[in-house]
């Protein structure tokens, strides 16, 4: 072997060596990120925020083409009030994947404007169907595969939903504004056609073109998917309404002397099976086994009930249009639903004594609004408190007057 060829192969050996230990020192980059991040994930389910983002960002410098810790940092920046930090880390994961993840395009969907938004919102969008169809056309589903299906439509709906929402605001005033959320909402139906968000959108849009008896149907279909309350009857039974006024009574005077809402009512059937667990040995066994037993089973059931839900922004957007299209006695029932699921959120209150207000009840329409304004002293909302106040003022200078 010459002199030039031994040189070669010791310049090639040396570069392998180096190759493998740079391989060794990514896997072990790799693992120790790993780790960082497993720490990281158990700050942010503990609302560690502060101690998340550092352990993170540390995984972040072993492993810098992570998209998905970007995309992690990005959701928790936002969490924390950081939106300038959110963006860079999403758009540097857009940089790094562009097409990896619908996660930075539909959160900067949400933080940028008009046309900018509509670009991130369609992106994202496109990347969930690709992922859907892959499901889709994927042999013998495992029960896993149908979870992700059910998710993936609802994030695709919910994204179509969002661009009619632009469309109807932002940029309503473009020539091509109106039938681009016929195309979006048509989309949504494609995509499923039975999606309470894409019915609401559907009336949100037929009430914008003051196509009202449509936009009650498209309504009362998406109240349908996720609520069993028989429209027709109800209405057609005022005793049944009535009754649904006098139990607001009741809570209303209940609700000030301090009584349990469900989540209390959740911690309560868990302390009590925790109590049950302790006492075994004073309890029959068998009895003991089924009185747990039931409580696990209301426990279950809650949980059950409320991840079938909307989410609460979305069930007031419900009941603001029923109340707009004069439906306003199944948005009481509605509001009164919401209220034993959380009763110290103030725009539920404020909506639920607007809705009393169209039926002309100020004597319940002001205890309501009283508690509205409560909530908003609790919470510091100054702004809020000032403008609750001048309604129940006028509200009771309109009930003295007819006195």
């Amino acid at each position: 072997m010459s002199h030039q060829q031994n040189k070669n192969l010791r310049n090639q050996q040396k570069k392998n060596r180096q190759k493998q230990r740079e391989q060794i020192k990514q896997k072990s980059q790799t693992k120790n990120a790993q780790e960082l991040k497993l720490k990281a994930d158990k700050a942010y389910n503990e609302f560690d925020f502060d101690e998340a983002i550092k352990l993170y960002s540390k995984a972040l410098l072993l492993v810098p083409e992570e998209t998905s810790t970007m995309n992690t940092l990005g959701m928790i920046f936002l969490e924390t009030g950081n939106q300038e930090e959110a963006i860079e880390m999403f758009n540097q994961s857009i940089k790094l994947q562009p097409s990896k993840s619908e996660i930075p395009y539909m959160y900067l969907g949400q933080l940028y404007e008009e046309e900018e938004s509509v670009n991130y919102f369609e992106k994202g969008i496109e990347i969930l169907i690709n992922k859907l169809d892959k499901i889709k056309n994927t042999t013998n589903q495992t029960n896993n595969d149908k979870v992700q299906l059910e998710d993936l439509t609802n994030q695709i709906i919910s994204g179509l939903c969002s661009l009619v929402e632009i469309y109807m605001t932002d940029l309503c005033f473009n020539t091509d504004a109106e039938q681009r959320c016929e195309n979006y909402v048509k989309k949504a139906f494609e995509i499923s056609e039975s999606n309470f968000e894409a019915y609401l959108t559907l009336c949100n849009l037929r009430i914008s073109q003051q196509r009202f008896d449509e936009a009650k149907i498209a309504l009362f279909e998406s109240i349908s998917i996720w609520n069993d309350l028989n429209i027709e009857d109800y209405l057609s039974n005022e005793s049944e309404f009535l009754q649904v006024v006098e139990e607001i009574r009741d809570d209303i005077l209940m609700l000030k002397s301090g009584n349990l809402n469900r989540m209390e009512h959740e911690k309560i059937i868990k302390e009590n099976i925790k109590f049950l667990e302790q006492k075994e040995e004073e309890l029959n066994e068998k009895e003991n086994e089924k009185i747990i037993k039931e409580l696990e089973n209301e426990e279950t059931i809650n949980d059950q009930i409320k991840a079938n839900l909307p989410p609460l922004e979305l069930r007031i957007q419900t009941c603001n249009f029923l109340i707009e299209l004069g439906q306003t006695q199944v948005a009481i029932y509605i509001l009164k639903e919401m209220l034993l699921e959380q009763n110290d959120d103030p725009g539920i209150w404020f909506l639920l004594a607007t809705a009393f207000d169209h039926l002309h009840l100020s004597e319940i329409t002001i205890p309501l609004l009283t508690k509205t304004f409560e909530l908003h002293k609790k919470n510091n909302q100054i702004e809020d408190c000032q403008k609750v106040q001048l309604i129940i003022d006028k509200l009771e200078n309109e009930l003295s007057q007819k006195n």
